[in-house]
């Protein structure tokens, strides 16, 4: 991903891009999941009127929302880390080891 040019390092949007390839196979929202957004949406107000006598009072619909959100943020977090360590992390770990520069190029 970085290739050693002689006086710096860089790396370039072709291999940021095999990254994002690879997230988009991973990514957790399929169609499936966008109509069931789609279709729960109108029922998220009336949730806790129909669940109260099966979940509890008031804590039935944040329990549903919480386990559908976990797929949410575990993407997001991933999203968050792919990005740090590789414009972040590594080029300042390279830098401290070869005291050469990192660049991007062909952005």
């Amino acid at each position: 991903m970085y290739h050693d040019e002689g006086e710096v390092f860089t790396f370039s949007r072709q291999a940021v891009g095999l990254l994002e390839k690879a997230r988009r196979n991973r990514n957790p929202f399929n169609s499936i999941h966008l109509y069931a957004a789609i279709i729960l949406a109108p029922f998220t107000l009336t949730l806790n009127r129909i669940s109260t006598p099966l979940l509890g009072d008031g804590h039935g619909v944040f329990l549903f929302l919480a386990f559908l959100s976990l797929p949410i943020l575990l993407w997001t977090v991933e999203i968050f880390t792919q990005t740090f360590i590789t414009m972040v992390y590594y080029p300042i770990k390279i830098h401290r080891a070869t005291e050469k520069q990192v660049l991007m190029k062909n952005w």
